[in-house]
């Protein structure tokens, strides 16, 4: 008995369970800790730099192959790493303050929550 094919739409459904998942940032556990530590998960920290809704991230779907260290069987969400462009003071592209490319790791140093 072979199994029911998914469709186009149960793909797209997939896709954005997968990406809703991977925005998560390494899960409630972590998402407490860096809370408790007074710190800003990364994308919170992108957010609170950028124009509101100009943030398109790339790299959301990367993934390590690392096996030593640990490493081998464990997910990483984005490989620990936000990447994107966006813009920044909603100046008009080619200016000094247009678009800028982000890069922000849940580890760097902190950022405190005002």
């Amino acid at each position: 008995m072979s199994a029911k094919k998914k469709t186009i739409e149960d793909l797209i459904g997939d896709l954005h369970a997968k990406r809703a998942e991977l925005e998560q940032g390494g899960g409630p556990d972590r998402q407490a800790k860096q809370r408790e530590e007074g710190k800003q998960m990364a994308r919170e920290r992108v957010d609170a730099l950028v124009d509101a809704g100009s943030f398109e991230e790339m790299g959301l779907f990367a993934q390590h192959r690392q096996t030593l260290f640990g490493m081998a069987g464990k997910e990483v969400p984005a490989d620990g790493v936000v990447t994107g462009a966006a813009s920044i003071c909603s100046s008009p592209s080619g200016t000094s303050c247009g678009p800028r490319r982000s890069r922000s790791r849940d580890a760097t140093g902190p950022m405190r929550m005002s």
